[in-house]
């Protein structure tokens, strides 16, 4: 398979990172991830690891400018130039456009998640967090917008994750073996 980079976008509680992780294991491929960059980040200003607080940093990258914020989120992993790597958390089209700019020639693809919103709230509550009015809020803060209004449109690829880690999993490799080409957007 030809090298690319493979990048997630999903809802809080999409199952987004599970579904990176998965198909990292598989391929072989190193996975980073936004937001463990902006969580280290967040602990390393002594900000804690709120959602509100992640958001908050989250836009205070965003304002450093896009190719500096993706060039740290590509560097954590050491990835090199060439390599296929894995991006998790892919939270605005300017972040899947810095990505294919840094990465070029590289072919980027863009894997949405789609998921219930009561699996969703299951998810997050299964990790111990209260979901309510605050999930809305969250949901409506500039850092989480694009996810469910720009980046569908976007994908290369959507993916059901209602149903089995495995029948996505297989979802996203059959997409690559039929898709596998020099994609730009």
């Amino acid at each position: 398979m030809t090298p690319l980079l493979l990048a997630f976008a999903g809802s809080i509680g999409s199952g987004k990172s599970t579904l990176a992780q998965a198909v990292g294991d598989i391929l072989g491929w190193p996975v980073v991830s936004f937001g463990d960059y902006v969580r280290r980040i967040a602990v390393q200003r002594g900000s804690g690891e709120s959602r509100a607080t992640l958001q908050a940093v989250g836009e205070a990258l965003i304002a450093e400018g896009w190719p500096t914020f993706c060039a740290a989120v590509l560097a954590q992993g050491s990835w090199t130039a060439g390599q296929p790597l894995i991006v998790d958390g892919i939270r605005h089209s300017e972040a899947v456009e810095t990505l294919q700019r840094l990465v070029t020639p590289l072919p980027v693809r863009l894997v949405v998640i789609d998921v219930a919103d009561t699996t969703r709230i299951a998810r997050i509550q299964n990790r111990g967090r209260e979901v309510g009015a605050d999930l809305a809020q969250m949901e409506a803060h500039a850092t989480e917008i694009q996810v469910r209004n720009r980046l569908p449109q976007m994908a290369d690829l959507r993916v059901d994750m209602n149903d089995s880690l495995d029948s996505a999993c297989t979802a996203v490799l059959r997409y690559l073996q039929q898709h596998n080409r020099p994609y730009r957007y």
